[in-house]
């Protein structure tokens, strides 16, 4: 796909399957580009707002140049991103499931959030950061974590309307990885007690490093044995964890929620 050998630094952006408390498929790829400086930008709970502003916010820091390989998951749609004064980024996900409601009460979900208006909202995003990215001197590794009509209405008219309008966009990127690797299915790839008073333990849906490495090898990576032994490894011990508070030690420095990379 790519000379991988070329790359002297390397970035990625995304949510948290890109940015994670245990290594993803960012990760891994870091590890197939063993000689590259290595940025990851992805974090828990990013929308596609979050992603394309620092996709923008990078480049102005860094300069992207032929020498670099830009790689971006795009997320799930429904979901609200803010930069705030004196905290930066705030990224609490999906907005029909954020505990604490953090930028929407029930009446602000009932008036104004819908999946079509997500779907408008991101689709767009996508297509201007794509030809954005196209336009840089860098390589860009660019792939999507669901197909675009996921959590849509596909009974609906203009829910139709809009895939249609961005049948192109969706048909220039790789397979997505729900579909190619999960199988339409959010599989646990862990099982931990988040707190001491809590004794049952949280099904985290997010895949294992395996699972990553899987996906990345059937959209056409072929990892170096020192990528592939790292998502072995990793998630063997992604496996022996019983509780949260071991991941910091297991998996030191990973977790964007402990480990911040500010550009703004």
């Amino acid at each position: 796909m790519y000379d991988y050998n070329k790359y002297k630094r390397v970035f990625a952006f995304g949510c948290s399957f890109t940015g994670y408390k245990y290594p993803t498929w960012a990760n891994i790829m870091g590890k197939h580009i063993s000689q590259a400086e290595f940025y990851n930008f992805g974090r828990s709970g990013g929308g596609n707002v979050f992603i394309a502003n620092r996709i923008t916010e990078a480049n102005r820091k860094f300069k992207f140049c032929d020498t670099d390989l830009v790689m971006v998951m795009w997320s799930t749609f429904c979901r609200e991103d803010r930069y705030l004064p004196n905290q930066g980024w705030s990224t609490p996900g999906n907005i029909y499931t954020q505990g604490d409601l953090k930028f929407a009460d029930k009446d602000y979900l009932v008036t104004y959030a819908d999946p079509l208006t997500f779907l408008v909202r991101d689709l767009s995003i996508i297509d201007l950061t794509t030809s954005y990215l196209n336009a840089l001197p860098s390589d860009t590794l660019a792939m999507l974590s669901v197909p675009f009509n996921y959590q849509q209405d596909l009974n609906n008219s203009t829910v139709t309307q809009v895939l249609t309008l961005y049948k192109e966009l969706e048909d220039s990127y790789l397979d997505n990885m729900f579909e190619l690797e999960m199988d339409n299915y959010w599989e646990h790839g862990s099982k931990y007690i988040e707190s001491w008073s809590d004794p049952d333990f949280y099904e985290d849906y997010h895949p294992a490093p395996l699972r990553y490495a899987n996906y990345l090898k059937k959209i056409g990576i072929e990892l170096s044995d020192e990528a592939m032994q790292y998502a072995i490894d990793s998630t063997n011990a992604l496996r022996q964890i019983k509780h949260y508070s071991e991941f910091e030690q297991i998996f030191p420095n990973l977790d964007p929620r402990t480990v911040p990379q500010e550009l703004i």
